[in-house]
């Protein structure tokens, strides 16, 4: 079975993750921050700013 390496990244939650970077197939995964998924962003510190703020830009963009 073949992987497509490039759709997978590495994120690491939470403060006490060790950081270990990740190898698939002889290819180290990229390291994100936060990843956008249906619609929603997920960070690595689990903080509801951004998603917060992609809404409302969202949202002042139908008042405008």
């Amino acid at each position: 079975m073949s992987f497509n390496v490039e759709k997978y990244k590495d994120m690491h939650i939470g403060y006490n993750n060790p950081k270990v970077n990740y190898v698939l197939d002889v290819i180290q995964l990229q390291v994100v921050n936060e990843e956008r998924n249906l619609g929603i962003i997920v960070s690595d510190d689990l903080k509801w700013e951004n998603n917060v703020l992609l809404q409302l830009n969202k949202q002042t963009r139908y008042l405008e």
